[in-house]
């Protein structure tokens, strides 16, 4: 019987751990999967982008080496008649609708964390939530006014105390 037990225990963890272990190579996949979806559409709207950009580059290049050997060969009189609208045209140029940064981030996140706690949820059960901090008050309290309470029962105790000073207190707080 204890042979049989062992053996039974033994196929019973097997089994145990060989669900995990399916679970979590599906997590992966459709982990993995997500991570190139999002490069690909990263990738893709980069890639316009930078097509985009290179057909402005060698307008950009015309016109700096026209305005740069124009101001090398004018006369002050040509420079002065000339220069702006060369800088009108630049000013075109650099408003064209293209973005100065980029228009997404490179950063490719997956929530990968919660899908694996997920995806174990059936054999390890849920996460306990984390235990009530007794120093701490209560949600939706600022621990200032918590101070603040502290500090009127001290000093609700403090004036049930009959004396000369705490008389004197009451006297000096109604004036």
């Amino acid at each position: 019987e204890l042979h049989h037990n062992t053996n039974s225990e033994k196929s019973t963890i097997h089994s145990f751990c060989q669900g995990m272990q399916d679970a979590i190579a599906k997590t992966q996949a459709a982990m993995l999967l997500e991570v190139q979806r999002q490069y690909e559409s990263k990738e893709r709207v980069l890639h316009s982008q930078l097509v985009n950009l290179s057909g402005v580059i060698p307008v950009l290049q015309a016109h700096l080496v026209l305005c740069h050997t124009f101001s090398n060969i004018a006369t002050k009189f040509q420079f002065l008649d000339l220069v702006y609208p060369m800088i009108d045209r630049l000013t075109c140029i650099s408003q064209l609708s293209q973005p100065i940064r980029p228009l997404q981030s490179s950063q490719i996140k997956t929530n990968y964390k919660s899908e694996f706690a997920q995806s174990l949820e059936p054999w390890i059960g849920k996460p306990l939530p984390p235990p009530p901090n007794t120093n701490a008050p209560p949600q939706g309290e600022n621990p200032q006014d918590a101070a603040a309470q502290a500090k009127k029962s001290i000093t609700k105790l403090k004036s049930l105390d009959d004396g000369q000073f705490t008389s004197h207190c009451r006297t000096f707080e109604n004036q």
